[in-house]
């Protein structure tokens, strides 16, 4: 084989890598993204209020645990987005899951949220406004302790 072979062929090597690499990159980010695009219907702090009435709801807060145990929704599990899991939620898919975290900006329960969805949980709930909103509304809040 003269120099020219050689780099035609590791050209083309390197080609089919550069290609395999960008199809996997691509794969990747669909993967990623994929949870992306699973809208989670918001619900309103009186409605979350509303809903606690229900003994089969079950509330999550995202904050990190230290944000938590500042103060929480009466009743919620602190539940960090990344520790969303079949272990850590209800056996049953069906229950009402509502997931929250500090405020609008914070995307830690929208991501917790998709999770559950992802997981076969069919009825999820985010309240966008977070426990800023909820103490904003004068609704009452525990600063005890409750992980899952």
């Amino acid at each position: 084989m003269t120099i020219k072979h050689y780099i035609i062929s590791a050209g083309l090597v390197l080609g089919f890598a550069a290609a395999t690499w960008s199809q996997l990159c691509s794969q990747a980010l669909t993967l990623g993204t994929a949870n992306a695009a699973v809208e989670i219907p918001k619900v309103s702090v009186d409605d979350v209020e509303r809903l606690m009435a229900d003994s089969t709801v079950r509330i999550f807060d995202a904050n990190s645990k230290s944000l938590y145990a500042k103060g929480h929704v009466p009743g919620a599990v602190n539940l960090g987005f990344d520790a969303v899991s079949e272990k850590t939620l209800p056996a049953d898919k069906a229950t009402k899951l509502i997931f929250y975290c500090m405020n609008e900006m914070c995307s830690a329960s929208v991501e917790a949220a998709r999770k559950a969805s992802a997981l076969g949980y069919s009825n999820v709930l985010h309240m966008a406004a977070g426990i800023k909103g909820w103490i904003k509304a004068g609704k009452p809040v525990e600063s005890a302790t409750r992980d899952n």
